[in-house]
């Protein structure tokens, strides 16, 4: 709200601005500083954040209050997944082998994996991709403040590039593992350069290398490399965390990594980012108006 101007003082004789007023040398006024109305944050429900600053941090916390503004939804939507794709998980290990009980230990031993357990994770990161792929479009809407419908978790947006960058990056997986003693730290690296490849897609409409691309680029960007290597990484440990839960937790951690990511990616492309807030913090905030 604009603050009125004081009336003129009568008493004051009135006088002409000069011709060089526009050249003088007297400051401009500050600017308001919001945090002097701390009473604004409370009653708003979502506000806009700006893409300066950027901590590895941030994205979580922004992904946590947009995760709470729909667990039922994500949380359903990530469960539909997981158990459409336990019977493919099935029938691939079976193809490989890993479910014939007279498999030895030893063949897991040849490189960093068996080719066994090796293609069982390429079938994984490309199970992942999809995954990656179907929240992808959701979880961009959410950074600007579209609350997801629970069927378009099951919408691939562009589905062919989306489906190709999955392909692309399984095939990288299953092609690094083979490589003794350093394959593993290659697909994480892998991994992590290709962090952003569906969020190009869908908010690019770019094709598969073209969105490879880009996230490899968005990653490497020198001016916010090590925020994205601690995101990484934060990321890692919380799906590796979900391990002790057996799995359980994963319902709930992946979600919400998969939404931090996208705020990560609007963030450091400089979006506007709208932070969404739970049902709860929404009546709190009516109960104070």
């Amino acid at each position: 709200m604009a603050t009125p101007l004081p009336p003129d003082d009568p008493d004051q004789p009135e006088t002409t601005p000069s011709p060089d007023a526009s050249l003088s040398s007297d400051p401009a006024p500050a600017p308001v500083d919001p945090s002097s109305f701390p009473g604004l944050d409370d009653l708003a429900t979502s506000r806009t954040e700006t893409s300066a600053g950027v901590s590895p941090v941030e994205p979580f916390r922004l992904g946590w209050q947009a995760f709470t503004s729909a667990p039922d939804v994500l949380v359903g939507a990530i469960l539909v997944w997981g158990l459409a794709f336990v019977p493919v998980g099935v029938v691939g290990a079976a193809l490989i082998g890993l479910l014939d009980v007279n498999v030895r230990p030893d063949v897991f031993s040849t490189g960093v994996a068996g080719w066994r357990s090796t293609v069982l994770v390429a079938l994984v990161a490309l199970v992942w991709g999809l995954v990656q792929a179907a929240f992808a479009r959701a979880a961009l809407g959410m950074t600007r403040g579209d609350l997801p419908a629970f069927a378009s978790l099951f919408r691939l947006a562009h589905a062919g590039p989306a489906l190709a960058v999955s392909a692309i990056f399984a095939v990288a997986v299953l092609v690094l593992l083979l490589i003794p003693l350093v394959g593993w730290p290659l697909v994480l690296v892998a991994g992590l350069l290709a962090l952003f490849a569906h969020h190009a897609v869908i908010a690019d409409q770019a094709r598969p290398v073209d969105a490879i691309w880009t996230s490899v680029r968005l990653v490497t960007d020198n001016s916010h490399v090590r925020t994205v290597v601690v995101f990484f990484l934060i990321t890692l440990a919380l799906l590796a965390a979900t391990v002790l839960t057996c799995g359980i937790a994963f319902i709930v951690v992946g979600p919400w990594v998969l939404v931090s990511t996208a705020y990560l990616f609007a963030r450091l492309r400089g979006q506007p980012l709208v932070v969404l807030t739970s049902p709860e913090e929404d009546e709190d905030d009516e109960d104070l108006l």
